[in-house]
């Protein structure tokens, strides 16, 4: 409610109006007292816009299919609206009323449908609409309009008229019946067909089979459909009917055209003999295919034209054929061939058709002859003859035969023709059947009467066939008689008949000749002799020979002689030896006849009977499936078969592998004393070099340098062996007992000692006995033992190792007093002495609780029965970490360096490190600081610079974090080839960084790699070699990899030789095998007993340890060096690195293994088991790369790589 009330304005306001506020309001005043109230009554009207509009049965836009005159009703619904919604029909958009509808009859009904509760609500509103529809109506379109109060515009919906009536007829435009065309032209027929709802279908038909439906409609007032096609003569005549369809007319409308259509004969034919003789008539008959207008035929024989009269006649599939005919007598003075031609004219297409037939005269030929052969001649079996049968004159040539007596001969033959005859090679191999055979040659044609023929009689000498032997009797036992009866197969001359014994030849017999086939002899020949055991198996061949062709034929028989067995071996008493352990066989086979032989197995000693759990016996043949050292001894087998039996003894001797039964146990011994270990062996035979002693590197005495490196590695040890000094040392043999003495014993003689058992069977039998000399304790100083540090709070580790023999007990003090960790001490705690080796101790001190009052230093006292020694280890704050120290170049390629350096203390927390590296500019200069220089690279190519921090660089730094944390060896990639670098390193903890490493290191990257000489060969046979021919680039590649392939060998011989040598000069031992390794890019050396560079380098992660065992080598020590492939190692060392030079003078740095680790060198050295007794051997070694870093490992004589043995024979050799 709104207004002023005060003047009694009282205004009612409705918003948002909806259908439910329609309807009658009141407004009312109450009255004053006795007067009647006061109202007045409004009514409000909400009008509402129609829903939506639809003419019924029809979407909106859809066309409404009917026929021509037949009428159709449009209803249009308007729903809801109020009031009700106005509706306007319109055809063409112009609206319809009565006075424009002069064919329509409009009826429209307004009706309102109720949909709601009441009457005068939402209503639905129908209009109706009559129509009669015409051709005239097709494609009108009908609107339904509806109007409303609410509508700003008008709803509407449309149709649209489809009005189905027929199309006109069918008309044929291009040609018209009775117009002549030429075969070979192009006729184009268009059928069309105009109006129509829907438009025709036009279909081609030619003689009533469809050729083309394909047709086009042009703006939807006509259908047509265009056949274009080549005219030939099948289409004279032709029938070309155009039908239009339509679904609205059931029966077609059809139009045609008859084709008349010229064209000439296909062919001329002419029909008639091939062959005559004289005095026949010969008629020869002219015939043309179809053609439109007839032809005219005309003859020429033998160039002379004939004029004879033409017959026609009309062809069922249209045109006419021409037929004449001709009719000659042959006359004794043709020549031997007629031509007739005839020749069809067709005037109205001005082409004439040709046809000719050739008529060959016969007559006979005259008598044949046999060249090639004289019968006084004669031929041997098994050669070849040609004879050749010649026939001159004769039309048509004469046709050659040959004859075998009065068999034809149907191959082997080949004839040839020439202008005046015919002749016919018979290719002969002459068989035995030749001899006295007659051929003949027959020669005949078609004019001939009878054949005329031609014969020879042939000579043949031949061989026989073959020989048979037989023997009587057929099986003879040892010591009787046999006669051996041979016979051969026919031969001319008669064959002579000589005995062969496994190729031996016996003294002649008697031969003996009877008339045999083809006019030959056959022979016999009789053979008689006392038989043995020796013949049985023995082959005796008869050979027949027929000295005149100077050919023989041979038949041989195994003779069957029956004997008792026999052993093949001929020893009196066999002997077989066999190793412990493996199955054996033993094969004593007996031979006899028959064949069929029985054996028995005995053990003479014991109760003869065999094991039967490991004997198991084949016939002659004895298995043992494990051989034991106790089945030595003596044993009896027996053959027997239907002809007796034999027996024959033999004897076992078992050998086993050598086996140690008794070591020495540890030995301690004072210093300058001697020590005494002693190795006894079991083995099966006992041989001179049976036992053999090695010692295992001097670990102790390397460990004690002030090392970082070798702090780490007191509980790892190499598995290599190194020589002992033979003055000192001394092996005393006594069969299978081995005593080593040790004099004068220093401290460098503790280690372990092997025993190496082997007899050459089986694998060598190991032990190791432990050799300690006494001396007093020496505490291992390190940086990174002598410093600790933790926190606040926290626990603190203070480690304390030292050496020394024998048991080393420690004590920790702290400002002189003594650390207690009696139970009431919680301060502190000392692990149990941990012994990480036969002399390395370990103590460690733990402090609980940190306090300030903690830090400090502390000492270890390391004491045994010989003395004591004292280290002082400082416990601080975490703190940043220390720079790492010897930083490395280990390895280069063409793209990446590979860095190694050694961790400083790491301040007590985890450390990580950080590489800087710079490109070095042409004057070697680099912005890299380094005050300190004190190492250089280890590669070739790489050094330490001093300080550079004045100088400029072209580059600017780059840095990388190395990535695990924890390794020490690091990979720095996509560096520039053949360009050099500085680097340098420094660690970082959660608490800052250190300072970069004093020393810059510089190492230059390789050389891309030329191509390969594979790819260059490659090259070559893909044709991208240039203008060089291939065969030479192929030649020279050749040569030059053979003669670099013979350079590394003769290198390889030479130093081989020359090590020999020298081991034979220096110790009278052996070493260890080990393989030649050579490596394109090899780790850099490292150091040794210090922190500065040395010549080699020892490195053992704790996953190497794990992964290698006793006796094989856990570490590895490489030498680098750049070589020629001219260069030779020879007695001056050229062109070797000076590392090498350093270890080859005497300058040896031994160095334990320490915790870093190596996984990121993709290095493997491998190692074999020693050699026994082998000589030394040259091996093939694959061609050297120029200019390539080469492992020389195998090659220089590495103290600490190769096992000596003390023995007085020499042993295996680098192979």
């Amino acid at each position: 409610m709104d207004g002023n009330p005060s003047e009694g304005v009282h205004n009612l306001k409705i918003e948002r109006a909806s259908i439910d506020d329609d309807g009658e309001y009141q407004c009312q005043v109450g009255p004053a007292t006795n007067n009647k109230a006061i109202r007045a009554n409004s009514r409000l009207t909400v009008l509402l816009k129609p829903k939506k509009i639809e003419i019924n049965g029809h979407t909106n836009g859809s066309a409404v299919e009917i026929r021509e005159g037949e009428k159709v009703t449009l209803t249009c619904l308007v729903y809801g609206g109020k009031p009700a919604a106005k509706i306007k029909w319109f055809r063409k958009d112009i609206e319809l009323k009565t006075d424009n509808l002069p064919n329509q009859s409009v009826l429209t009904v307004t009706s309102s449908l109720n949909e709601g509760s009441s009457s005068d609500q939402i209503t639905a509103t129908k209009s109706q609409l009559l129509l009669n529809l015409h051709s005239e109506d097709n494609g009108v379109t009908y609107s339904c309009s509806a109007s409303h109060p609410a509508l700003s515009n008008p709803l509407r919906s449309t149709v649209s008229m489809s009005v189905l009536y027929p199309p006109g007829p069918p008309e044929i435009l291009g040609y018209s019946t009775g117009k002549a065309v030429r075969s070979g032209d192009t006729l184009k027929l268009r059928c069309r067909s105009r109006g129509g709802n829907p438009l025709a279908q036009l279909v081609w038909y030619k003689d009533d089979e469809q050729v083309d439906f394909s047709f086009d409609s042009y703006a939807g007032r006509e259908s047509v459909n265009e056949y274009i096609f080549t005219v030939k003569p099948e289409h004279n005549n032709a029938k070309l009917t155009c039908e239009s369809k339509t679904p609205i007319n059931p029966t077609p409308m059809t139009t045609s055209v008859t084709l008349s259509v010229q064209f000439a004969p296909s062919k001329v034919t002419i029909v008639g003999p091939d062959e005559a003789k004289a005095g026949d008539n010969v008629t020869m008959i002219c015939k043309t295919d179809a053609s439109n207008p007839p032809s005219e035929l005309s003859w020429s024989i033998d160039g002379r034209t004939i004029r004879t009269e033409n017959i026609y006649k009309s062809h069922s599939k249209g045109g006419y054929i021409t037929t004449t005919n001709i009719t000659l007598p042959i006359l004794s003075t043709e020549r031997s061939m007629k031509t007739f031609s005839c020749f069809a004219v067709n005037q109205a297409l001005d082409k004439t058709v040709p046809a000719s037939h050739a008529l060959s005269i016969l007559y006979a030929p005259f008598n044949p002859s046999i060249v090639g052969y004289d019968e006084s001649q004669s031929l041997h079996s098994g050669t070849v003859k040609r004879f050749t049968c010649e026939s001159q004159g004769g039309n048509p040539l004469a046709d050659l035969k040959w004859f075998k007596g009065k068999e034809e001969i149907t191959s082997g033959w080949t004839v040839t023709s020439t202008v005046n005859g015919v002749s016919s090679e018979l290719t002969l191999v002459v068989t035995d059947s030749d001899n006295g055979a007659i051929y003949r040659c027959e020669a005949s044609n078609a004019a001939s009467k009878e054949p005329l023929e031609a014969s020879v009689k042939l000579k043949v000498y031949f061989a026989p066939s073959k020989v048979k032997i037989k023997s009587r009797p057929a099986r003879p036992k040892a010591g009787n008689k046999v006669d051996l009866i041979c016979e051969t197969e026919s031969s001319n001359p008669a064959s002579e008949v000589v005995w062969w014994r496994n190729g031996q030849l016996l003294p002649g017999h008697v031969n003996s000749t009877i008339d045999s086939s083809f006019g030959g002899k056959s022979t016999k020949n009789v053979l008689k002799m006392n038989v043995t055991s020796s013949d049985d198996g023995s082959i005796f061949t008869c050979q027949a020979i027929n000295k005149l062709l100077d050919q023989s034929v041979h038949d041989a028989l195994t003779l069957n002689v029956l004997f008792k067995p026999e052993f093949i071996s001929s020893e009196p008493l066999a002997s077989f030896e066999l190793v412990e352990g493996s199955e054996a066989s033993i094969n004593l086979t007996a031979r006899g006849n028959p064949s069929n032989i029985k054996y028995k197995w005995h053990r003479i000693n014991g109760n003869g009977e065999l094991d039967a759990t490991r004997f198991y016996t084949d016939g002659p043949i004895l298995n043992i499936t494990s051989v034991l050292r106790q089945d030595s001894g003596s044993y009896l087998i027996e053959a027997s078969n239907s002809q007796g039996t034999t027996k024959l003894p033999f004897k076992l001797n078992i050998k086993y592998a050598a086996t140690i039964t008794k070591t020495s146990d540890l030995v301690l011994v004072e210093m300058g004393k001697t020590a005494y270990l002693e190795c006894t062996v079991d083995a099966n035979p006992i041989t001179a070099d049976l036992i053999k002693w090695q010692r295992k590197p001097n670990y102790i005495e390397n460990s004690m340098d002030d090392s970082l490196e070798s702090t780490f590695s007191s509980s790892t040890l190499p598995n290599e062996f190194i020589s002992m000094d033979e003055e000192r040392f001394k092996i005393t043999l006594e069969e299978n007992r081995s005593f080593l003495s040790v004099f004068n014993i220093t401290e460098s003689d503790s280690g372990a000692y092997e025993c190496l058992a082997s007899n050459g069977i089986g694998s060598p039998d190991k032990a190791t006995t432990n050799l300690v000399v006494k001396h007093k304790p020496r505490i291992i100083n390190s940086p990174i033992l002598s410093k600790s540090a933790s926190d606040n709070g926290s626990k603190g580790k203070l480690i304390c190792r030292a050496q020394g023999a024998p048991n080393i007990t420690f004590q920790w003090l702290r400002e002189g007093a003594i650390i207690s960790d009696k139970p009431g001490n919680t301060k502190y705690n000392t692990e149990p002495a941990e012994q990480l080796n036969l002399i390395t101790y370990q103590s460690v001190l733990i402090i609980n609780e940190v306090a300030n009052s903690d830090y400090g230093p502390y000492d270890c006292v390391a004491s045994n029965e010989l003395g004591i020694n004292r280290l002082t280890v400082h416990f601080n704050h975490t703190s940043q970490p220390d720079p790492p120290l010897v930083l490395k170049v280990v390895n280069r390629t063409s793209s990446s360096v590979t860095l190694k350096w050694i961790p400083g203390f790491d301040g007590g927390l985890p450390q990580s490190f950080r590489i800087r590296y710079q490109k070095v500019d042409a004057t070697g200069s680099t912005t890299l600081p380094s005050p300190n220089p004190t190492s250089s690279a280890s590669l070739p190519n790489t050094q330490s610079t001093p300080d550079a921090s004045s100088s400029i660089s072209t580059e600017p730094a780059q840095y990388s974090d190395v990535y695990p944390s924890n390794t020490t060896i690091y990979t720095i990639k996509g560096l520039t080839d053949n360009t050099e670098y500085s680097f340098n390193v420094m660690a970082y903890n959660d608490l800052g960084e250190s300072k970069y490493t004093h020393d810059i290191v510089k190492g230059k990257t390789l050389q891309e790699t030329p191509i390969s000489e594979t790819e260059r060969i490659s090259q070559v046979f893909s044709g991208r070699s240039g203008d060089v021919p291939r065969l030479i680039i192929i030649a020279v590649s050749i040569l030059g990899s053979s003669l670099l392939l013979l350079n590394v060998v003769l290198v390889v011989c030479f130093v081989r030789k020359r090590r020999k040598k020298r081991l034979e000069e220096e110790a009278d031992g052996s070493s260890t095998n080990k393989p030649t390794t050579i490596e394109m890019y090899a780790p850099a050396s490292g150091s040794g007993g210090s922190y500065t560079n040395g010549p080699n380098e020892t490195s053992l992660s704790g996953s190497d340890e794990e992964k290698h065992s006793e006796g094989a080598y856990s570490g590895h020590t490489d030498y680098d060096m750049e070589m020629n492939p001219g260069d030779t190692l020879n007695g001056n060392q050229q062109n070797i690195h000076p590392n090498i030079h350093s270890y080859m003078h005497g300058n040896i740095h031994q160095s334990l293994s320490t915790y870093l680790i190596d996984d990121t060198l993709d290095h493997v050295t491998s190692y074999y088991q020693p050699m026994f007794g082998q000589e030394n051997k040259c091996i093939n070694i694959p061609p050297v790369p120029p200019l390539r870093s080469i492992n020389l490992a195998s090659f220089l004589p590495m103290i600490n790589e190769e096992p000596l043995f003390i023995n007085s024979s020499p042993l295996g050799h680098l192979v």
